[in-house]
């Protein structure tokens, strides 16, 4: 249920003795299906666009596995709306959602990893982006693999100031089980419309991997890579690798290592403040083991121009929970940088769970609160990706499991909501935060019989729901007047119809009551 929903059931029927409900919401299929929720973005109606994947349980799940994105309130308790995608009609299953960005426009496009099982000694990886408008409706979906050569994968990709994509991730050879070459940072460059313009891909030294996982332009000329090069030593040592390339044709134009003894992943941003941050692993060795996680707590750093440190923020292993990992690091409107992904800990045996963990840094580089977070009686999971309100408060995405131990195959979308201070919300602080921007529409005759007519600024979409969020009826709309029925599926009684605007994305709502 959205924010216009809420809103509106808030004036007309909810109790004032009603209790509030902590900000912390699971979303699934159903018993038969399971959602892995990696990306979260906010919508003009401040309602919440999640991706990930979904895909079937069973022993070998990923037969059924397809690209997925879900609309849910602003709240996070109700789940408004729901798609997903096969690129193909071969059986594949998804092994990364990468980070899904806006379109000025037009939507949102997604970045997807799939793997294909054409026997039990194979396997293929190939890249796709999906583009949808703001109705969440597909425009385009687009792969760029020769799967017969060489596999790819996607980590992350942006728009361009002057139109069209830059997608970042690896390449490799199809996978046998003989043979699985070293792959190489991959970029990709796009039209508008998803055609290819060129790829490239890099090595930083022969016989080495290379990855790329983050990508943001610098100007109209040039674009931030962010990756990592190493090998497989015992101590999994990728190396932090930052690239400036030139959109024209993926040359590089600075090109940086490091060899501090930095580990895992290489995501880099334009820092708000000058400069650069950064997240990622560092290889401490504190123990003989190589798998120990104590030898490879995250990190936060800032960067000068030149990808030198200025500072450098660990967040090391303490207590019986280890910050294991960081899946995302943004910054917030005041400058301050928040990091968001998953500790891992023993609460009472030797299996291996995990909670969800976020910490919030100043400028300076101190920790202003670092805090563990589980999903209702949930005891396993992680955090992926957070947006920021014009609030200040934070939502994170996630993934919680229903079996007390971690379990690949049974996820399910996990939402929280904090505070600037990392304190749980609770649902209605966001029930009448109504977006700055707005669209009006009109209905008469309001009474009606289940004839009437509506008045809207633009081309669009408009939906009927009754009290509990449930999708009654569905009319594409134009810009003026449209006359609608909604026949015998609706009683009398108070309705809400809701209105998206093709081209602005935004949404308007108005109660609806039929005699």
């Amino acid at each position: 249920m959205n924010k216009l929903l809420l809103t509106l059931l808030a004036w007309l029927f909810l109790s004032p003795s009603a209790s509030a409900q902590p900000f912390n919401y699971l979303h699934t299929y159903g018993d038969s299906l399971v959602d892995d929720a990696r990306n979260i973005l906010l919508r003009s109606d401040n309602s919440l666009f999640v991706s990930g994947a979904c895909y079937s349980q069973s022993s070998h799940y990923w037969d059924t596995a397809n690209a997925m994105w879900m609309n849910i309130s602003s709240n996070g308790a109700s789940l408004l709306s729901k798609n997903n995608v096969r690129v193909d009609g071969l059986n594949t299953w998804t092994l990364y959602s990468g980070n899904v960005k806006q379109v000025p426009d037009i939507g949102y496009v997604l970045p997807y990893t799939f793997q294909f099982y054409p026997d039990s000694g194979r396997w293929y990886e190939w890249a796709a982006l999906i583009a949808l408008n703001f109705q969440m409706d597909t425009i385009f979906t687009k792969t760029f693999t020769d799967t017969s050569l060489y596999g790819e994968q996607l980590y992350d990709c942006d728009v361009l100031p002057t139109g069209g994509f830059i997608l970042a991730g690896a390449q490799h050879s199809s996978y046998t089980s003989n043979q699985l070459t070293p792959p190489s940072g991959m970029i990709i460059r796009l039209d508008a419309m998803g055609n290819l313009v060129w790829k490239q891909t890099y090595h930083e030294q022969t016989g080495v991997y290379s990855y790329f996982q983050s990508v943001q332009p610098l100007d109209n000329d040039r674009t931030l890579i962010g990756g990592c090069s190493g090998e497989l030593d015992g101590y999994y040592r990728d190396r932090p690798w930052f690239l400036i390339i030139n959109n024209s044709d993926g040359s590089i134009t600075k090109d940086t290592l490091y060899t501090s003894g930095s580990h895992s992943w290489g995501m880099i941003y334009k820092d708000v403040n000058g400069g650069f941050y950064h997240n990622g692993c560092k290889d401490t060795l504190l123990t003989s083991s190589a798998m120990d996680r104590e030898n490879f707590p995250p990190y936060i750093a800032k960067l000068d121009t030149n990808f030198n440190i200025t500072w450098q923020t660990v967040f090391p292993y303490i207590g019986s929970a280890v910050p294991d990992n960081i899946w995302r690091s943004r910054q917030l409107q005041n400058g301050d940088y928040l990091v968001c992904g998953s500790a891992w800990f023993l609460p009472d045996s030797t299996a291996e769970r995990w909670k969800g963990w976020a910490a919030r840094i100043n400028s300076s580089g101190s920790i202003l609160w670092s805090k563990y977070y589980v999903a209702n009686n949930w005891i396993t999971g992680n955090i992926f990706d957070f947006v920021e309100r014009t609030d200040g408060n934070i939502i994170f995405c996630g993934q919680a499991y229903t079996d007390s131990l971690y379990n690949w195959r049974t996820p399910d979308v996990w939402l929280l909501g904090i505070d600037a201070n990392g304190d749980i919300l609770e649902e209605n602080t966001f029930a009448n935060n109504a977006g700055s921007r707005a669209i009006s529409i009109d209905i008469y005759p309001n009474p009606t019989a289940g004839s009437f007519s509506l008045e809207t600024p633009e081309d669009g979409l408009a939906e009927v729901f009754d009290m509990n969020g449930k999708l009654l009826a569905s009319y594409p709309v134009i810009h003026g007047k449209s006359n609608l029925h909604i026949g015998k599926t609706a009683a009398p009684g108070n309705y809400l119809l809701q209105f998206s605007g093709a081209k602005s994305g935004l949404m308007a709502g108005k109660r609806l009551v039929i005699e």
